[in-house]
């Protein structure tokens, strides 16, 4: 599903117009991202729990150029998804 799908489907649900409905999701994804910059988690009820958390750095090969190079250590997002979500993800799939 992509971005606009999204934004189309939530702005019949939300019954909001679509440029409502993008401005909402705009601040929200911004409100998400700056939390995460801050080094800070979250966590949305019945979906999951976003942080971030520091990846080492390592050695890796480029198979193109055939030399091994080192990639930095740096700042990932890290997500947890919530047991409920589990749960009804994977009763979804035995009703199949």
């Amino acid at each position: 599903m992509t971005t606009q799908e999204v934004l189309k489907r939530l702005s019949v649900r939300l019954q909001r117009s679509f440029r409502e409905t993008r401005d909402i999701y705009a601040n929200c994804t911004q409100l998400f991202r700056d939390h995460l910059k801050a080094g800070n988690s979250f966590t949305i009820p019945n979906w999951g729990t976003f942080g971030t958390t520091r990846r080492a750095g390592r050695q890796a090969y480029n198979p193109h150029y055939k030399k091994t190079i080192t990639l930095p250590a740096r700042q990932v997002v890290v997500y947890k998804n919530a047991a409920s979500l589990k749960k009804a993800i994977n009763e979804a799939r035995h009703e199949q």
